[in-house]
């Protein structure tokens, strides 16, 4: 899933990040699913040890190693991102991240990492644009 991701969004060189989450928890999953395998979804992958960085134009998404093999860095902008609200698992108050350019995949992200997310940038979806 995280490939599927990288190939339409490979991380591109960028300036200093705004802010840097070390270290998190992500799903990427077909979207329209609401749980994992007991619930009939076996097109998800949940990607524990996710770097997130606050970039001026979008989120830049890489594995620490040695979770990184074969996952190349992804960037996703925010011209081309909504939020949702959505449902997954156990997990309290998800969002789902939706890209433009991946329409059938969700990026499930937890309540407070959404919370960091609006603390660090008033970028849309996550804030509001001046």
């Amino acid at each position: 899933m995280w490939r599927l991701a990288a190939a339409k969004y490979a991380a591109r060189a960028r300036p200093a990040r705004i802010a840097t989450r070390p270290i998190d928890t992500i799903v990427i999953t077909s979207r329209g699913s609401n749980g994992p395998f007991f619930t009939g979804n076996s097109a998800y992958r949940v990607y524990a040890g996710v770097k997130i960085g606050i970039d001026q134009d979008g989120l830049a998404l890489s594995l620490i190693p040695p979770f990184n093999i074969m996952c190349p860095p992804i960037y996703l902008p925010f011209d081309e991102m909504s939020l949702e609200h959505t449902f997954w698992a156990l997990w309290p108050e998800p969002f789902a991240l939706r890209m433009q350019g991946l329409p059938d995949i969700d990026i499930i992200l937890a309540r407070d990492t959404v919370q960091w997310l609006r603390s660090g940038t008033d970028r849309s979806p996550f804030g509001w644009e001046a």
